[in-house]
This record gives structure tokens, sequence and C-alpha cells, in this order.
């Protein structure tokens, strides 16, 4: 016997999960008052980066 489905139900959902691991660093540029700060996201199964903005803390 044939495994029937109602029409438009799928076997498997389509679903996208992403899992990013997310850090920030601070270096001095230009002058030790004047610290900036990098936030740095990476996508844990592809090692891809997810982000590199620069700005100030808070």
């Amino acid at each position: 016997m044939k495994d029937l489905l109602p029409a438009g139900v799928l076997k498997q959902p389509a679903v996208s999960l992403y899992c990013l691991e997310a850090d920030e660093m601070w270096s001095f540029v230009g002058a030790k008052d004047c610290p900036e700060w990098l936030w740095l996201a990476v996508d844990r199964r592809t090692g891809l980066g997810g982000g590199f903005p620069f700005g100030q803390s808070g």
C-alpha cells in the first residue's frame, strides 16, 4: 500500500535554521582615547561570516 498524503501536505516541512556564534572585540584606532568595537558573527555550519560592523559600544 502506498503512503498517501492529502493534497498540499508536505511529508517533511521545509525548514532553514541558522546557528550563529557572535563575539565582540575592541581596538584602538589612531589614539587610545578612541576605542572602536568590532562585532563578529559566524555561521557554525559553513564558517561564513555573518557581519563585521564597526562602531561604538552600547
